[in-house]
């Protein structure tokens, strides 16, 4: 009997199956400088590029432990007793049906569709795998039944090279496989993911190592799966049941065969009403542990909704919260620009009317220059020092938030982190076109100014020099009031 992946994956999910361990390998010892033994769980990779089935097994073994381990210390905080039948049927079926070494192989070529091209060999194929749990029916007293939860749809699709495709058919399934970070995983599962997902980035996949290590899998997997006991009905309910396999119908080999080979003359009758007599009990304690498993899975199920439904309600009050903040961020670093703006406005009038009253007063064309220079050259400070208050007020009020998202969910904290990261793209263009049009404006001024310079020193009279300032002041002006008016442009459509 083959039970799939994503039908134990579920079971190990009930039990809360968290590894709070962290390192880098706890397999054993280090291999040294063999290939992918700088990996992490490179003992296990290595055994597979080695064949080395005797550490494969002792592994398997290893990581089989802890999942019991775990099983066992959750079944306690979830107030289980050790010898609880569902918790002892979930053991043994983990027990009986499990090979890790499967596992990694899924893993691998799950993984495989994301080495690059052109590693896949003629022939190869994308095959994706589609399955669908039973909907979960209620049955009221009258005999009515009714959906109360659809059943899910799993979907995964492997890219794999021709000779994979027999393994692919054996080990794959609609779940794929996990990422190592899954927060389920136990250390010895999560240690040999990460160094499937890391072979990629250190190795080629036309190299001797690469080469190998897949020979390797391929050859101990497929021994593995021949060697593994086939999974029966008996093996699954006995601990239900409290029984031996061998007393339930549909049991063992040895005891079906025993059963039909070896009949007891003028006792036809006896063992007719004693095996009706069993199944009749059986049945009732099937129906019995039947039942209590659907009042929990039921249970859960609605504890699940509801956790749900509060997670929701908390990460809307949460964004909403976020928006009214980074809201009022936005109103006072618009306050504090326009305070700036207008700072600016007055102290480059003020340079203004200073540079009028030097050139009135000035007799000769090396003073007129000398307050022209002067003129630029305090324009150019106040623009700089306009510039630099400004990012600093930006920055002042738009800080960087990469960090507050790490102590939230894994779901929140990536939303987030894309949400900052937009944000900051989003600043850093407002920026550049504020840059560009301070540089585009500095430039039509310095214009202005080398033009009058021109023609101060093309004139006589101290009314035409007046009159050409006046008009030089004028156009100053307006060109400030249209880099007000761009630059308030600029900040409304980057900030909608």
């Amino acid at each position: 009997m083959k039970l799939r992946h994503h039908l134990i994956a579920p079971l190990l999910l009930f039990c809360g199956l968290a590894s709070a361990q962290q390192g880098i390998n706890h397999l054993a010892a280090a291999c040294g400088d063999g290939p992918f033994c700088d990996l992490p769980g490179g003992v296990y990779l290595n055994a597979i590029y080695r064949q080395d089935r005797e550490t494969i097994a002792r592994i398997d073994r290893q990581y089989r432990d802890e999942v019991n381990r775990f099983m066992s210390d959750r079944s306690k905080n979830m107030g289980f007793s050790e010898d609880d039948p569902i918790f002892a049927m979930i053991g043994n079926v983990f027990d009986k049906s499990d090979v890790f070494v499967s596992g990694a192989a899924n893993k691998y070529l799950y993984e495989f569709r994301h080495w690059p091209v052109a590693c896949r060999k003629p022939g190869a194929t994308e095959k994706t795998f589609v399955d669908r749990l039973p909907d979960m029916v209620d049955v009221d007293e009258y005999g009515a039944t009714q959906v109360i939860q659809k059943g899910e749809i799993y979907k995964a699709s492997y890219v794999t090279n021709p000779e994979f495709f027999r393994l692919r058919d054996q080990v794959g399934s609609a779940s794929g496989a996990h990422s190592s970070e899954f927060r389920y995983n136990v250390k010895t599962k999560r240690l040999i993911y990460q160094g499937l997902e890391q072979m990629r980035s250190k190795y080629r996949c036309d190299s001797s190592e690469v080469q190998n290590f897949e020979r390797g899998l391929l050859a101990v997997t497929t021994a593995a799966l021949a060697e593994k006991p086939e999974l029966t009905l008996s093996d699954i309910f006995a601990p239900l049941l409290g029984e031996s396999s061998d007393s339930i119908p549909g049991g063992s080999a040895d005891s079906r065969q025993s059963s039909n080979n070896t009949p007891t003359a003028g006792t036809d009758y006896q063992r007719s009403t004693s095996q009706r007599s069993r199944t009749a009990s059986e049945a009732e304690a099937l129906a019995k542990a039947q039942a209590q498993a659907r009042a929990q899975a039921q249970a859960r199920a609605q504890a699940e909704a509801q956790a749900r439904v509060q997670a929701q309600a908390e990460a809307r009050a949460e964004a909403q919260a976020r928006a009214q903040e980074q809201a009022a961020r936005y109103q006072q670093m618009n306050a504090e620009l326009a305070k700036l703006s207008a700072e600016y406005t007055e102290r480059l009038a003020a340079l203004s009317t200073r540079f009028q009253q030097d050139m009135q007063a000035a007799t000769t064309n090396e003073a007129r220059l000398a307050a022209q220079q002067a003129y630029q050259q305090e324009t150019l400070k106040l623009r700089q020092y306009l510039q630099t208050a400004s990012e600093a007020i930006r920055n002042k009020w738009l800080p960087a938030e990469s960090s507050s998202s790490t102590s939230a969910p894994a779901v929140q904290s990536t939303t987030s982190s894309t949400a900052n990261e937009a944000a900051a793209a989003n600043r850093q263009q407002m920026n550049a076109e504020l840059q560009a049009l301070g540089v585009s404006y500095a430039q039509r001024i310095q214009q202005l100014g080398d033009r009058l310079r021109q023609e101060v020193e093309s004139v006589a009279t101290t009314e035409e020099r007046n009159a050409l300032l006046s008009n030089y002041q004028a156009q100053v002006r307006q060109l400030q009031q249209q880099a007000q008016t761009e630059t308030l442009e600029i900040r409304k459509r980057y900030q909608q």
